[in-house]
């Protein structure tokens, strides 16, 4: 039987900026492992070879319910200066229609570049692309979030 699971990476790598969870749901599937409350700036969510990780490394994972349906949802996100994060998946059991991306509700001074690699196949062996294959199963998404304009450090009152 074919795995329509959906695996979430988020690499905060090069953020300035935490991520706090503020909202998900799923139209297929069930979360086997959950967004976290929060994830902290400069951290990476997930697997330090998401290449060569296994699935349960993941992070994040919507697995399918059995039947034709697959796993699909979004889970939401908030900046520290306010900015809604929202990242969307589908892994359909429909022929060509996997989808995933990253959007951001507003982008003040363009602060946040959001980059999404993606995969999708048994063995995710081999490279990620930068948009999402529309068939093969399961995906796996590592979405990377960087701030272009870090917020200064406060400095200590002498």
């Amino acid at each position: 039987m074919a795995d329509y699971s959906s695996y979430i990476m988020i690499d905060l790598s090069g953020c300035a900026s935490a991520l706090t969870h503020t909202d998900d749901g799923l139209d297929h599937g069930y979360w086997a492992k959950g967004p976290p409350a929060s994830i902290g700036a400069g951290v990476v969510l997930g697997p330090s070879d998401p290449l060569n990780a296994n699935k349960g490394e993941w992070p994040i994972q919507a697995e399918d319910n059995p039947g034709p349906a697959g796993s699909e949802g979004w889970v939401s996100f908030t900046t520290d200066d306010n900015s809604t994060v929202t990242i969307r998946f589908s892994d359909s059991y429909s022929a060509d229609n996997n989808y995933a991306g990253i959007t951001i509700d507003r982008n003040p001074g363009n602060r946040y570049t959001l980059t999404g690699y993606y995969n999708s196949g048994g063995d995710h062996m081999g490279s990620y692309m930068t948009s999402m294959p529309q068939s093969g199963h399961p995906i796996y998404c590592r979405f990377v979030i960087t701030t272009v304009d870090p917020l200064p450090r406060k400095s200590a009152k002498a």
